[in-house]
């Protein structure tokens, strides 16, 4: 471990992802303290640091870091630099629980927005990928409540076979990873609101 005297707080939800976990391949730390919903500490002289769980993410144990005081939010693997996130990376990633995440936290006070997949820190950056997943839920609800309308409560699945290459959100062509990955974002969000995830 890095840190081996350090404390480690956790989601509740960490505790079955570590037991399934192989300590032949990868650190498997120790829990000391588990939280719900949300948990304050307090460290060095008195910076207050807050662990928020707001729904799954990327995973169910999604929790994001805020320190009010500084202006800063902590997140990881919820977005990258005006950039699709790889479609080999997307099947566990909970897409209407990101955009519900993305947009709570983009309503915070900050100066920082910290991402393990951004170089950049500027909170601009995850109100642009905020507004991404919006747009992108609205394209494919809209679609999924049109085909429901027409064809009854399961013809969404026949979507999976057609939308996902026939949906196009010019605004993001621009964007790293559009032209390989977009149609694995339209799948996961389909599915996402098609489950209720």
């Amino acid at each position: 471990m890095l840190f081996p005297e350090a404390t480690v707080y956790c989601h509740v939800n960490c505790q079955p992802i570590f037991d399934l976990a192989d300590p032949a391949i990868t650190d498997v730390p120790e829990v000391d303290e588990t939280f719900t919903d949300y948990k304050r500490i307090v460290v060095g002289d008195g910076v207050v640091v807050e662990l928020h769980y707001l729904g799954p993410g990327d995973g169910d144990a999604t929790t994001v870091v805020y320190l009010p005081q500084q202006k800063v939010v902590v997140t990881s693997d919820m977005y990258e630099d005006m950039a699709i996130s790889d479609a080999g990376v997307v099947d566990d990633k909970n897409f209407t629980g990101t955009r519900k995440i993305l947009n709570t936290i983009g309503e915070w006070d900050l100066e920082h927005a910290v991402n393990a997949h951004s170089a950049s820190t500027d909170p601009q950056v995850l109100m642009a990928s905020a507004q991404y997943f919006n747009d992108l839920y609205d394209a494919v609800h809209e679609a999924l409540v049109a085909a429901q309308e027409q064809g009854g409560p399961f013809a969404g699945y026949s979507l999976m076979n057609s939308l996902p290459d026939s949906l196009e959100l010019d605004r993001y062509s621009d964007w790293g990873g559009y032209d390989t990955s977009f149609s694995r974002h339209v799948e996961r969000m389909l599915l996402s609101i098609f489950h209720g995830d």
